[in-house]
Order: structure tokens, then sequence, then C-alpha cells
């Protein structure tokens, strides 16, 4: 589950749970407003009747009693009840109600309830007075209330998880335009670049903050190795170059077979360390970007240049190497010397794994972008490693038979990242590898 969703979701938990402790809170004021008002209309009416009998604008004969009270200043919604202290009923004002005496018989004096009846009972002089009022408007009202509360709740959960996720897509959209760009500079390997800070100098400024100075620490380290490695290997290369020069020298000189063959066993370890050393300083410039310029090239005709290159070498091991390349140029914008190189190496690599069979070359136009592979019919590479081949020194143990370098696909890796290029390695299901690049495509 996402972290936009997350807060979403407590956003919406939280505005959930205000909104049913708000409802609950409104229900119980609403309640006892009613009820306040119920109570203060009985009070009023009660001291209508309570004025009337001081006043003594009543007739009463022992068996009836009459008030002499106006009717529009008595409630219709209200029944009032009097007896004597016998507990006779002696008057009966407002509407009748079924087994009204039953309901306010035993009662104490003040605010009574029964059933759905609200009852106040009052004593005055030689009279008990009940008022009685139904309180099913109290409880109709107090339904509609809580019917409009069920209602509207739903949607205000909708309106705010919409409003929430909303928010939180607009607050965290710097993580992900940062994410993004993260993402893109470990694909494109552009170490010398940095992510984009937001403007607003918050907590995600921050984070941007110390993640480009965790680049920028990266970035002196992969700088500080990068130059190790050319200065090493360009130290290193003058007196390899020299060795060479005098095992040939001697070789020259020597006819005794034994020796002659020690020195050419020397000569070639020579022959292989001035070609690592090689290799390196050319990582190393390609990393850097160094001497490599990008011009409108044709991919098919780099590839077919490079093939030709290498032919005689597939012939002399007894591989036959296949072209197959398109009828119409595949335009890319690269470094020729550069993507020579990256081919040589592909093809170089194939040869060193192939024992028998082919070895294929393919250029083509797919999903509008410029694709070359090369295949072998070796014994294929294990997924296990393949995120290791493009390593620096990493080497699998067939090739460690071959006196490799470790060095070849790592000069392919970088000279794909320079061009903006896709490199991958996939077993094919006949046997043997697929190494395939892809590259930006441009109109002719």
């Amino acid at each position: 589950m996402s972290l936009r969703l997350r807060l979403t979701l407590f956003y919406t938990l939280l505005v959930a749970v205000i909104l049913a402790a708000s409802g609950l809170a409104l229900h119980y004021l609403l309640q006892r407003s009613l009820s306040a008002s119920f109570n203060q209309s009985m009070l009023e009416s009660s001291q209508i009747i309570r004025a009337t009998l001081e006043a003594g604008e009543f007739e009463y004969d022992n068996r009836e009693l009459e008030l002499h009270i106006d009717p529009s200043t008595f409630p219709n919604e209200q029944t009032a009840l009097i007896f004597d202290r016998a507990g006779n009923l002696k008057m009966l004002l407002g509407g009748k109600v079924e087994g009204i005496t039953e309901l306010v018989k035993d009662l104490n004096p003040g605010f009574n309830t029964k059933d759905s009846w609200r009852i106040y009972i009052d004593t005055i002089g030689l009279f008990t007075i009940a008022l009685l009022k139904n309180t099913e408007a109290i409880h109709h009202t107090l339904s509609q209330f809580d019917r409009l509360v069920l209602l509207l709740l739903p949607l205000a959960l909708v309106l705010s998880f919409v409003l929430g996720y909303a928010l939180a897509k607009q607050a965290l959209s710097p993580v992900d335009r940062m994410t993004k760009e993260a993402y893109s500079l470990a694909e494109r390997r552009a170490w010398r670049e940095s992510l984009p800070e937001p403007a607003v100098k918050d907590e995600l400024w921050r984070l941007s903050q110390a993640t480009n100075t965790l680049l920028a620490a990266l970035k002196d380290v992969i700088e500080t190795e990068r130059r190790f490695t050319a200065d090493a290997a360009h130290e290193l290369r003058t007196p390899i170059t020299v060795l060479q020069g005098r095992l040939e020298q001697v070789l020259e000189e020597t006819k005794e077979p034994q020796s002659r063959a020690r020195l050419l066993k020397a000569h070639g370890a020579a022959e292989h360390l001035l070609t690592l050393v090689e290799k390196l300083l050319l990582l190393a410039r390609t990393e850097a970007g160094q001497g490599l310029q990008k011009e409108k090239l044709a991919l098919d005709e780099v590839a077919f240049h490079s093939a030709e290159q290498l032919r005689p070498l597939f012939g002399k091991q007894g591989l036959e190497l296949i072209t197959r390349l398109p009828e119409q140029p595949v335009w890319v914008k690269g470094d020729r010397l550069a993507l020579e190189l990256l081919i040589k190496n592909l093809l170089e690599n194939a040869l060193k794994f192939t024992p028998e069979g082919c070895v294929t070359i393919r250029v083509k136009v797919q999903n509008d972008l410029a694709l070359l592979s090369v295949e072998d019919q070796g014994p294929g590479i294990p997924e296990a490693v393949q995120d290791k081949l493009f390593d620096r020194f990493y080497q699998t143990e067939v090739s460690h038979r071959q006196m490799g370098s470790g060095l070849g696909l790592a000069l392919v890796k970088s000279i794909a990242d320079w061009h903006g290029a896709r490199i991958k390695v996939t077993n094919l299901a006949r046997g043997g590898s697929c190494f395939s690049l892809t590259l930006p495509l441009i109109k002719a």
C-alpha cells in the first residue's frame, strides 16, 4: 500500500471519527434542547393554571371544577388534569387520552416520563395538577436528524477521501518527481547529475538536499576511483610496453626452442596485461565522457563494419558469423568509435563462449527504438549472475578458463550508458545467450 493511500485512509478515518463524534454530540444537544423546550412549555401551562386558581377565577361545588381560562392561552398539544386531595378527577383540559388517570397515578411532584408521555405534577392548595405532553414529536425530530446524519456521513467520507487523496498527491508530487529522476539517474548511470529540489523549503526540500549531498559524496568517490584507475593504468602502460619490447628483442636473439617457448608465454602474458591496461584507460575515459562526441550514424552500417573486421577470427575458430541487417538505414546519434568498440566486445564475448555453430548479429527497428542484438550458441548465462555481468572484473567460471580481463562487458555498459542506451542479456530457448542494445531512434 502506497504512502499516499495510507495518508488518505488515515485522514478519512480521522474525519469519520470526528463526524461520528460530532453527530453524537449534536444528537445529545438537540435532545436536551427539545426536552428543555418541552419542560418550559409545561411549566408555563402550569403557571397559567396556578395563577387562575390563586386568583380564585374558578367555580367548584365539590363535584366539578371549572376554571375561567382563555382557551387560546392553553396549548392544544397538552392535556391538564386537576385532582382534589382525595385523588378524584375534578377537571380535564385539552384532548382526552386513553387511560389518562392511570398514567399520572402515584407520580412524584415535578417532571416524570412514562411511556411516550412527559408528565408534570404540581400541587396548589386543595388541588393537584397533572400536565401531560406526548414526546413523539421529540423522537420524530431526533429520528429525522439521525437519518440526515447517516445520509450525509457517507457523502462526507467520500468527499474527504477524494480531497485527501488529491491533497496527498499534490503534497507528495515532489517525492514522485524525485523518485522518477532517481531511477532515471540510476538507469542512465548519470552520477554527475543531482535530484531536483522543491521550490518550497520544507521537509521534502531537506530530503532532496540530503540526497543530493549523498550523491555528491558518491560522485567524489567515483571520481577518485576513476582517476586512480586512469592514473594507475597510465603509469603501468609504459613499463609494460618496455617489457614487451624487451621480450620481443630477446625472442629475436634466442634460438633454443625451450627458451623461446618460455619467452613466448611471457610475451603473451605481457600482451594480455597491456590489453588490460588499455581497457582500463578506455573505461575510465568512457565513464568520464572524454573524447566522445555524438553524430548521426547508421547503426546497421557500424555493425556491418565491426563484424567484417572480426570475421577472420570467427573463421579461424571454425565459427560462422551471420549478419541480419535491414534494407533501410537505422539512424541513431552516437560516437562511431565507441559503438564499434561496444559491438566488437559483444562479438568477442560471443566468440569466446561459442564452442561451435554460429554467432548472429542483428539490427532492426522495434517499438520506435533501434535494436542491436548479438546471439551466440554457447552454454547460456545463469539468471543469478546476469545482473553482475557488467561489473568490472566480474567473470563467470567458464570465462576464467578463457583468460578474459573481466572489463569487456563493463566497457560495453559504460558506452551504452553514455549513449543513453539500455543493454540487457537473456538466455535463448534453443540454447545460448542474447545481448540486446536499444538506442533512441532518430529520423533520417
